[in-house]
Order: C-alpha cells, then sequence, then structure tokens
C-alpha cells in the first residue's frame, strides 16, 4: 500500500499549478498507466476545462523519439473531473479533500508572490524617480552656479537642436543679465581692453578722462553704476553678441 499522507506535489505551468499523474497514482493506489489510460479515454471532456498539457520524459534506454513515455500535468478543474472517473473509495475520497486545500494553498502563494513583487516593483518606481530627482536638482543647482559663458553656449547648443533650452525650463533669461567687460569679453573669448573697444567702435560708449561714459545708443544695451570711487558700465550680451 501507498503512504496516502505524502505531501502532494503540484507545479507551476504557464502561472497555473498542475499536479501530474504519476502523483494522482501514487496518492490513489492506482497504477500510473492506468491512470494515464483514464486520461486519453476522458481527454475531450478534460479539455473542456483547458489544454491538457503533457512533457515528453526520457527512455529508460536512453534514446528519444518513438514511444516516448509522457507525464500528464491536470489544472484543478481537470484533476477533479478525472478523480470523478475513479472508483469512490475512501482513499479517493481523502485524496480530493487534500488536493484540493493544496490547490487553494497554491493560489494563495501565488497571489502573495505577486503582490510581493508588485510593492517590490512600486518601491523601485519610487527610488528610481527619487534618484532621478535628486540628479535634476544637482543638475539645476551646477547651472545655476555656471559662468554667463557656459548658460550662453548651452542656450545656444539647445536652439540649433531645437529642443527646450534647460534655460528656459529655470526660468534663467540672459536677456535681463548684465555684465562687466571682462565678464562680456569671456563669452567671446577677448579681453577687457578688447571688449572695451569693440563696444566703443559701436557706438554704445565712449571714454572721457579715462572713465568710458554711455552713450545715448549705449543705454539700450548698458547701464552706469558706482563701483567704489569709480563709475563702471554693465553691458547685457546682446551688446556684443
Amino acid at each position: 500500500m501507498h503512504n496516502h499522507s505524502s505531501t502532494i506535489i503540484l507545479k507551476f505551468i504557464e502561472n497555473e499549478p498542475r499536479i501530474s499523474h504519476r502523483v494522482m497514482a501514487k496518492n490513489t493506489d492506482n497504477l500510473e498507466v492506468s491512470v494515464q489510460n483514464l486520461i486519453n479515454k476522458h481527454m475531450a471532456k478534460l479539455e473542456l476545462f483547458g489544454s491538457v498539457h503533457f512533457e515528453n520524459e526520457p527512455r529508460e534506454d536512453g534514446n528519444s523519439g518513438g514511444d516516448q513515455p509522457k507525464t500528464y500535468y491536470l489544472n484543478e478543474p481537470q484533476a477533479t473531473l478525472l478523480l470523478t472517473f475513479m472508483r469512490n473509495n475512501e482513499i479517493v475520497i481523502e485524496f480530493k479533500i487534500r488536493l484540493v486545500k493544496e490547490f487553494y494553498r497554491m493560489r494563495e502563494d501565488l497571489k502573495s508572490k505577486q503582490q510581493t513583487q508588485e510593492i517590490s516593483h512600486q518601491a523601485f518606481d519610487l527610488d528610481f524617480y527619487t534618484q532621478e530627482n535628486e540628479k535634476m536638482v544637482k543638475l539645476i543647482e551646477l547651472l545655476k552656479s555656471q559662468d554667463i559663458k557656459t548658460l550662453y553656449y548651452l542656450d545656444n547648443l539647445s536652439k540649433n537642436l531645437n529642443i527646450k533650452s534647460p534655460l528656459e525650463l529655470l526660468k534663467i533669461d540672459l536677456k535681463n543679465y548684465y555684465l562687466i567687460p571682462t565678464e562680456l569679453g569671456k563669452v567671446i573669448n577677448v579681453t577687457a581692453i578688447e571688449t572695451n573697444k569693440i563696444l566703443e567702435a559701436r557706438g554704445f560708449q565712449v571714454r572721457e578722462n579715462n572713465i568710458w561714459h554711455l552713450t545715448e545708443k549705449g543705454k539700450s544695451f548698458g547701464i552706469e553704476f558706482q563701483n567704489g570711487n569709480f563709475l563702471q558700465i554693465k553691458w547685457k550680451l546682446e551688446s556684443i553678441i
């Protein structure tokens, strides 16, 4: 006689728990070939509840092909139906009860794993977006700390690529920035002296008593301010670009 209290082994196939005909034979005191014949006899009825899955097993002689032994795997309704075709004794009744419990347990385990994976996925998404948000904050801080020359070329690069400028997203408007000649010259890689000469040539400023003053034309591009004892001019980028 078989040990009818042995663990029922189910196998997940395509995310569905199934039981093999060999395990069913063992737990109902039937020969494996008898259960297999029963499946083949009632195959049409069993397949009303889905395809009956099977796997070919290696032959004892080690060869493949030909009449390879099959292991059938039934889902819950197929297994329950097959049991109704068996002789209804105490062993079969006991196994029916244990089988129903085992299928239920496996479904709950699967549901629990799926919920755990979903929570894990959500946590991953949260971590990912938190990291991306931190990167964006760092990018903003980096942009704000860069000199005007870097921001100017970054803005132009965005326009050439027909993409939204990060300066626009950060509400940084270079037109509102005023630079001293030294800073202005860095944008076009010239010295402060050369910058002043360019501004003078454009009629934006004149030099009187070694001090630069705005012309009427230059007032559209620059502002005068007192720097200690000296009068100095700051310029918009467009004055020289």
